[in-house]
């Protein structure tokens, strides 16, 4: 994974016939170790905008971590196409999240989204629905 660059992963869970979700992420140093590793409860929300807050979510730890130098790695094709200007975001709600990932961008000298499969983003899948299954059974 040494690639210089810090290298983030980030996926949501999403429950439809509850309509719950949650978030998690992961941070890696450009050695490959992992630096950051969180997950947490969102509630009622639909999954594109699962797929946002983890961006964000994602995005602030790495500026409270005072990394400016980002990977982001998601199997969300649609986040990775808006986010990298191949798409353009029509809805409102999900507009405003994507004006404050362009916002949290600014604290980066560089930050690029990649797509990948959902097979190799197998941490990060585990850990949202480990969050959002430990939550759902506490309702």
């Amino acid at each position: 994974m040494s690639s210089g660059h810090y290298v983030g992963f980030a996926d949501g869970a999403y429950r439809s016939t509850q309509n719950l979700s949650s978030a998690a992420w992961v941070l890696y140093d450009p050695n490959g170790e992992l630096i950051n590793l969180q997950g947490i409860f969102l509630g009622r929300t639909t999954n594109n905008i699962v797929e946002y807050i983890t961006v964000i979510e994602l995005l602030l730890e790495a500026v409270a971590l005072g990394i400016r130098d980002l990977v982001v790695k998601l199997h969300s094709q649609l986040v990775v196409l808006q986010l990298n200007n191949h798409y353009s975001v029509q809805n409102s709600q999900i507009l405003h999240m994507y004006l404050r990932v362009r916002l949290l961008e600014r604290n980066f000298d560089y930050i690029t989204y990649q797509h990948i499969p959902h097979n190799l983003n197998t941490l990060i899948d585990a850990l949202a629905n480990f969050v959002l299954d430990r939550h759902f059974h506490h309702l």
